[in-house]
């Protein structure tokens, strides 16, 4: 029991600081590159505590973010990459 408490406390610990890392810097360019949009897409968008941690900068994200109001739409591309780098290197 106690080694899925430690797994847990681990992944929990890892996604505190990648969320705050990316929200970070995605505050940080907006800062320095002025968009009139930004786009928080594809299966990182699903992310609830990326959502929470970008919207915890409301003087840079209020007008400008967009992400899908749906987790419908959060959907992870990997899978047609991947199908695509296999036909490339079979042909």
């Amino acid at each position: 029991m106690q080694d899925d408490t430690v797994k847990a406390d681990i992944a929990w610990r890892f996604q505190e600081e990648v969320t705050r890392n990316l929200a970070d810097k995605l505050a940080l360019a907006a800062d320095k590159y002025f968009p009139k949009t930004i786009g928080i897409v594809g299966g990182v968008s699903a992310n609830t505590r990326l959502r929470e941690e970008v919207a915890s900068h409301p003087d840079l994200f209020d007008q400008m973010l967009r992400v899908p109001k749906t987790f419908a739409y959060c959907t992870d591309n990997a899978a047609m990459i991947g199908v695509v780098g296999l036909l490339m290197n079979t042909e």
